[in-house]
C-alpha cells in the first residue's frame, strides 16, 4: 500500500510538473487546483477506511480548501515583503500556520453541504482580488547559489517535488487512522504537491516568480472544489473506482474550459 501512494504520487506530480514547466507560471497556478494530493489521499481514505468515511471526509476537503488558500495567500505577500531567500524557512512556516489556524476553525463545522460550499465559493472570489494585482510575469531573478543551481536541474527538482508530495500523502493517509473524517478531509485539502513547487520556485527564481504563479492558484482551486464536491456525492452512489473517475472527470471538464475561454481571452488582447 505505501509503495502504491508513493508510485501515484510521483507519477502524477512528473506528469503535472511536464505540462506546467511548457505552459509557465499562470498556467502552474492553474494546474495547482488539479486534484493531486487531494484525490490520491480521499482514493485511500476509501480504500482503508470506507468509502463513507471518505465522503465525508470530502464536504470538509471542500472547505478546507479554503485553508489552502489561506497558506497560498500568506506565502504569496510573506515572499513579496521579506525578499531575499534566507526568510525562506520563516515564509513557509508562516504559510503553514495560516493552514493551520484556519484548518482547526474548519474542521469544528457541521458537515451540511450549502455551509462548506459557501465558504469556498467566498474564498475563492476573495483570493482572486486579493492576488490579481500581483503582475502577470517579471523577469525571474535567478539564485546561482551551488544548492539552487542544483535544484533547478530538472530531474532534482522534480525528485524534490514528488518526494515531498509522496512524505505528505503517507502522513495524512496514517493520521486518518487516528483522526475523525472532518480533520482528516481538512488535511486532504493540503496542497501537497503545490507546496513544494513554492518552495522550490522561491529558492530558485525569487519570490516574484512564485507569487506570479500563485497568482492563478484560486481559478485553479474551482477545479478541486469541485472534484471534492463530486467525490461526496458519487462515492456512496458510484463507489470507489467509478466514483473517482467520474469525480476526475468533473475536475478536468472544468480545466479545458477555463483554459478554452483564457486562450480566448489571450487572443482578443493580441488582436
Amino acid at each position: 500500500m505505501i509503495f502504491s501512494k508513493i508510485f501515484i504520487t510521483f507519477l502524477t506530480v512528473y506528469l503535472l510538473s511536464v505540462v506546467a514547466q511548457r505552459l509557465g507560471p499562470r498556467h502552474a497556478g492553474v494546474l495547482a487546483g488539479f486534484p493531486l494530493g487531494s484525490a490520491i489521499v480521499l482514493y485511500f481514505f476509501a480504500l482503508e477506511q470506507g468509502v463513507e468515511f471518505a465522503a465525508t471526509s470530502a464536504r470538509y476537503t471542500l472547505s478546507g480548501l479554503a485553508a489552502a488558500l489561506a497558506l497560498a495567500y500568506c506565502y504569496a505577500q510573506a515572499s513579496l515583503r521579506w525578499h531575499s531567500r534566507i526568510w525562506l524557512p520563516w515564509v513557509v512556516l508562516l504559510s503553514l500556520l495560516a493552514f493551520f489556524a484556519l484548518g482547526i476553525m474548519l474542521q469544528s463545522l457541521p458537515p451540511w453541504y450549502p455551509l462548506h460550499m459557501a465558504i469556498i465559493a467566498v474564498a475563492i472570489v476573495i483570493g482572486h482580488v486579493a492576488l490579481r494585482s500581483i503582475p502577470e510575469q517579471t523577469q525571474p531573478v535567478v539564485n546561482n547559489h551551488a544548492i539552487t543551481r542544483w535544484l533547478r536541474q530538472p530531474i532534482i527538482a522534480l525528485i524534490a517535488r514528488a518526494t515531498l508530495a509522496s512524505a505528505s500523502v503517507l502522513f495524512i493517509t496514517a493520521a486518518a487512522h487516528v483522526l475523525d473524517a472532518q480533520w482528516s478531509g481538512v488535511l486532504a485539502a493540503f496542497p501537497v504537491s503545490f507546496v513544494p513547487l513554492l518552495i522550490l520556485l522561491h529558492a530558485s527564481y525569487g519570490s516574484h516568480t512564485v507569487a506570479a504563479t500563485i497568482k492563478h492558484y484560486p481559478l485553479g482551486l474551482i477545479a478541486l472544489a469541485l472534484y471534492a464536491l463530486a467525490v461526496s456525492l458519487f462515492y456512496p452512489w458510484l463507489g470507489l473506482n467509478w466514483g473517482t473517475v467520474a469525480a476526475l472527470s468533473v475536475s478536468i471538464i472544468y480545466l479545458m474550459m477555463y483554459a478554452a475561454v483564457r486562450s480566448r481571452h489571450v487572443q482578443k488582447l493580441l488582436q
